[in-house]
């Protein structure tokens, strides 16, 4: 679990290199974290909506 390693990493329970090692293995989850208000609101801009609805499973 990525954020269990992270807070074993952070917390100075495992060394960088275990920290690493493990994170190899976890899957990608496409998730970024930007920590700048200024930065949001000069380079992300809303470009549209789309409803996605879920199957009945029926067909």
């Amino acid at each position: 679990m990525l954020a269990g390693q992270m807070e074993l990493y952070l917390s100075e329970l495992i060394p960088k290199e275990v920290a690493l090692k493990r994170l190899q293995y976890e899957k990608p989850n496409n998730q970024i974290c930007i920590l700048n208000q200024a930065v949001i609101d000069r380079y992300l801009h809303f470009v549209e909506a789309v409803v996605i609805r879920k199957e009945d499973g029926n067909g």
